[in-house]
């Protein structure tokens, strides 16, 4: 397969998980939860067996405590999804928190120096704080709009992938 039938398959895959998860963002978010459990009780499971077959050595030994812990984690997944949810939304809500006091501390730190003129530097990091405090106490709704925005990027990057192949192949 070459690089240019790869990129296809990129962008047509990016625009329907895009679709996807704009027309339907909660049911998206649990489904990518259940997913994410079965990926990782599998990696415990392969990693169980892979050890067990290994030599017996003690990183094998560590393989498979590792297996089981993964096992262990899958399987929290697959039963608590709409806890994992949440606890994602609220790792969000504080990343975007996070995020956005660093850029208002930068953008002061640039007024200070001279370097940054107007305020609406400043606004915007205000709103961006305030967005990542109503993500933490609303965080249901936060991720389906978070999967919905997703959704939106996937489906731009997607037909601009797709877009700037065909250009080049012309």
């Amino acid at each position: 397969m070459t690089l240019r039938e790869n990129k296809i398959i990129i962008s047509c895959v990016s625009i329907l998980l895009g679709i996807l998860f704009i027309v339907n963002p909660g049911g998206t978010g649990k489904e990518i939860a259940v997913i994410a459990g079965i990926v990782v009780l599998i990696a415990g499971i392969t990693d169980i067996v892979r050890r067990l077959t290994g030599d017996g050595t003690a990183s094998s030994m560590d393989g498979a405590v590792g297996g089981i812990v993964k096992i262990i984690i899958g399987i929290f997944i697959l039963t608590h999804v709409t806890t994992i949810i949440a606890l994602l939304s609220y790792i969000l809500g504080i990343v975007v928190l996070i995020g956005a006091l660093r850029s208002l501390e930068h953008t002061l730190r640039l007024r200070r120096e001279g370097q940054l003129e107007g305020i609406w530097h400043i606004i915007l990091a205000v709103l961006v704080a305030l967005l990542g405090i109503f993500m933490l106490f609303a965080p249901h709704g936060t991720v389906n709009a978070a999967i919905f925005v997703v959704g939106i990027l996937l489906v731009v990057y997607g037909a601009a992938t797709f877009y700037l192949t065909y250009r080049e192949s012309r």
